[in-house]
Order: structure tokens, then sequence, then C-alpha cells
């Protein structure tokens, strides 16, 4: 008998409540748990890796909107994915990425501390909150970018042809969204 609270199994079937859980509680919090212990250790002498060009490029604002999607399609993957081979693909590459991912960011000094702003808009002011819950380290490789792909990948898994290509079209703009915020 297989627990309740597992790693989803291969097939075609649609997935369980278990399954679900399994990426909310073995996959999404330890991710965040992890995520927000890393993001407390300040590299010794750490390396900028904005470009200059980059520096000189304004916040734009309103792709906080986008950039923001990730935290609530990554929240809702467990639904949106069709299939337990794909729910059960999903979990596996976050699992990994994490265990690739996090070490990264301990062995390697990078930052890439936030552009300055003045917020305009309620976008502005969300990516001023949300700026002062994170830190200029666990930039490189971007997690927002990753993840983006990955739920991208599983949700056009689905059947149909049109959602598949608005998921790719939405990770696509998130990960162009991490340059314009």
């Amino acid at each position: 008998a297989r627990p309740w609270l597992s790693l989803p199994q291969a097939g075609d079937e649609t997935p369980t409540l278990g399954d679900r859980a399994f990426v909310w509680l073995c996959v999404g919090l330890p991710w965040v748990a992890i995520y927000e212990a890393i993001a407390t250790v300040v590299p010794p002498d750490p390396i900028d890796t904005t470009l200059a060009f980059e520096k000189a490029w304004p916040v734009v604002e309103w792709s906080e909107a986008v950039y923001a999607s990730v935290y609530l399609v990554a929240l809702a993957s467990p639904l949106l994915v069709r299939t337990r081979s794909a729910l059960r693909a999903l979990a596996v590459r976050m699992l990994l990425a994490m265990a690739l991912v996090f070490p990264l960011y301990l062995a390697l000094p990078f930052v890439a501390p936030p552009r300055a702003f003045v917020p305009q808009t309620a976008l502005g002011q969300l990516l001023a909150s949300e700026r002062a819950f994170d830190t200029p380290g666990c930039a490189l490789p971007s997690f927002h970018v990753i993840f983006a792909l990955f739920l991208g990948e599983a949700i056009a898994s689905h059947p149909r042809l049109r959602i598949a290509r608005l998921a790719w079209l939405w990770a696509s703009a998130v990960s162009l969204s991490c340059s314009l915020i």
C-alpha cells in the first residue's frame, strides 16, 4: 500500500488529493523554508552580477503583475496539472532544482541588488513590499525563471493546444519580467 502523502505515481490518471498535497507540503513548503533561510545569509565579498547597461534600466512597475503571478501559479499548479505523470515530473524537477540551486546560493557569492525606484502605482507598492522580504542574494540562478519554465511545461501538458501555448507564453513573460523589475 502506498502512503497517502507520497510522490505521485506515473500515469494518465487525474492526480489524487494526496498527489496534490505532496507537491504543496513536500515540495512547496520546504522550498519556502530553505529559500528564506538561505536569503538571510550575506555572502562575504559579494559579486554584483548586474550588467552595466542594466543599471540604467527603469523599473517597469506593471511587470510586477507578471512577476508575482509565479507565486499564484505555483500554488495552483497541483490543481492545474492534468495527469499524475505531469505532476510527478513537476515535483521531481522542482526537488532537483532545489538540490542543485540552493548549494549554489551558498557556494557562490553572487548578488543582484534591485534597481532603485519610487513606487507610483499599486503594483509598484506591491513590488516594494515584495523587495522588503527578499535579498539581493538568491538571484542567480533565478527561481522565478526556473519555476516558470517548469510550471509552463507541466501546464503545457494539457491536451488543449491553446492552453499549452498560453502556458509557454506565460513562462516567457515571467522570465522577461525578471529584467524589468
